[in-house]
């Protein structure tokens, strides 16, 4: 995770969220913070 200022402020290890929790629910729950696109989707 980055501020808006491109800092680095966390890391969301999808892989870990998954295995502790129902995937269906951590798929739920990070839509609202993964956003496409960006300068690496050129």
């Amino acid at each position: 995770m980055v501020t808006r200022d491109k800092r680095l402020v966390g890391v969301v290890l999808l892989a870990n969220a998954a295995l502790k929790d129902d995937p269906a629910t951590v798929g739920v729950a990070l839509t609202g913070v993964v956003e496409p696109g960006g300068s690496h989707a050129t």
